[in-house]
């Protein structure tokens, strides 16, 4: 029970502390395509959507980064229309890298 208090005063501190910075890129999403699709199969999924390929990041699992014109759909919009693809397997934000401290 002790758990479960300090875990929910811990939960409760990180909510009333704000809405955290954006940490991911806000023109860019990573979509992975599913394997048949090609790099052409792609760009014309794309053609009218307000997104465009960027740069092929993994090549075996085809995973893409998409840059969003944000004038035309917002990153949330490009999201949720890009997970409704059957071609798409996975879509998220473009998460920043950060460095974090390891332990010696």
């Amino acid at each position: 029970m002790t758990i479960l208090m300090s875990f929910l005063m811990a939960a409760s501190t990180s909510l009333m502390a704000g809405p955290d910075p954006v940490r991911y890129d806000p023109q860019s999403i990573l979509v992975r395509f599913h394997l048949q699709m090609t790099q052409n199969d792609i760009r014309l999924t794309l053609n009218g959507s307000g997104m465009a390929t960027e740069k092929l990041l993994v090549r075996r699992l085809n995973i893409w980064k998409l840059k969003v014109d944000t004038t035309t759909i917002s990153l949330s919009q490009a999201l949720e229309m890009v997970r409704r693809w059957p071609s798409v397997v996975h879509a998220q934000p473009d998460h920043y890298v950060t460095q974090r401290n390891t332990p010696n």
